[in-house]
């Protein structure tokens, strides 16, 4: 479960570029379409340590790439399993078919829910976790010296059949999570593609979980696991005119391994979305004019910086169309295309202003 909630970290941020320590706020977020490319170094070099606090460098360019992943960020309409997390209102499928549901507003973005098909113990279990209160992915303002805490409870359950206990009606997993946040680093990071300028999140996490079983209508206790502690460096950085962790070093005190998942390639908002079309004015008032680089057919979709579908225009076979915004509220907003199959071939990051 810990990785499958750190891995989260990667979303995509679309941010001004400053050269110092960098702030990170909530309008600043930009997720919704994008797409990560990662890797995971599952044996680092002794090279690769996190280093201490304050002002300093890393240089992790000996990381291996080993294991590839590529994280997808939705609307939560467009999965699987919206109806179970109808607060959600950011969604990524962290494997394929293992959706995660996020809540961003003003404060935060927390995870509050992950469901569909994992992999446990050998078994490919379709199974659902609730997460209260919602667990902090990064909270708002978040710069050089924020620190907090939380707690949050992860819960899920399962057919006793489905993990090898035929008899047993149901089997239920309680972790109770503590956890300690705190921006303590900045400086350059290295790595194999590339120089950034970054700030890291240290998060020590520590989970006390008990596993029980459904007897004639009651959960009873089954067995108690052992307190386990993790501990994990999240580097961000904006670069180019995005913000996005950029490495995650997962350490576990109890047998002094690390693991790294490192960020290979980013596709932004603005090349991803001008390879299908041309879009003016930006910013704009009233209207955004598109033009196709042939004619298209698919729809256009304009979505708030909370997730929330302000506008869904269908196109038949048009070459260009007048997107007619002059009922919106002036802010930022995410432009998606879509094609015929529903699959997102354009981002692009617009604003409405008066």
């Amino acid at each position: 479960m810990k990785k499958s909630f750190l891995l989260l970290l990667f979303s995509i941020f679309s941010l001004i570029h400053i050269d110092a320590q960098i702030t990170i706020n909530s309008d600043d977020i930009i997720a919704i379409g994008f797409v990560a490319d990662q890797t995971t170094d599952t044996l680092p070099e002794p090279s690769i340590l996190e280093g201490g606090v304050g002002n300093i460098d890393w240089d992790f360019t000996a990381l291996k790439d080993q294991v590839n992943a590529q994280f997808l960020f939705f609307h939560p309409d467009s999965t699987p399993y919206t109806a179970s997390f109808p607060a959600a209102n950011l969604a990524s499928e962290i494997e394929p078919g293992l959706f995660a549901y996020m809540i961003q507003d003003n404060e935060k973005i927390e995870v509050i829910g992950i469901e569909g098909f994992q992999d446990f113990a050998g078994f490919d279990l379709l199974g659902k976790v609730v997460v209260t209160p919602g667990q902090s992915l990064i909270r708002f303002p978040a710069t050089f010296g924020d620190q907090y805490q939380e707690i949050v409870v992860q819960q899920g359950q399962v057919p006793g059949a489905d993990v090898g206990f035929p008899t047993i009606d149901s089997v239920r997993l309680t972790s109770t999570v503590t956890r300690s946040v705190e921006i303590d680093a900045y400086g350059i990071m290295e790595t194999p593609v590339g120089s950034y300028n970054t700030i890291r999140l240290t998060e020590t996490e520590t989970s006390e979980s008990v596993v029980e079983n459904l007897n004639n209508g009651q959960w009873v206790p089954f067995f108690n696991l052992s307190p386990d502690t993790l501990i994990n460096y999240n580097w961000w950085t904006i670069e180019n005119d995005l913000a996005f962790p950029v490495v995650q070093l997962e350490f576990d005190p109890a047998n002094g391994t690390r693991e790294v998942v490192w960020l290979k390639e980013l596709i932004s908002s603005v090349q991803d979305f001008e390879i299908h079309a041309n879009l003016y004015p930006n910013p704009a008032t009233d209207y955004f004019q598109i033009e196709f680089e042939e004619v298209f057919n698919g729809s256009v979709e304009l979505y708030n910086i909370n997730g929330a579908l302000a506008i869904q225009q269908k196109v038949v076979h048009q070459p260009n169309i007048n997107l007619d915004v002059s009922s919106l509220q002036p802010g930022m907003f995410i432009l998606l295309l879509r094609d015929v199959s529903n699959k997102t071939i354009g981002v692009k990051k617009v604003e409405i202003f008066r």
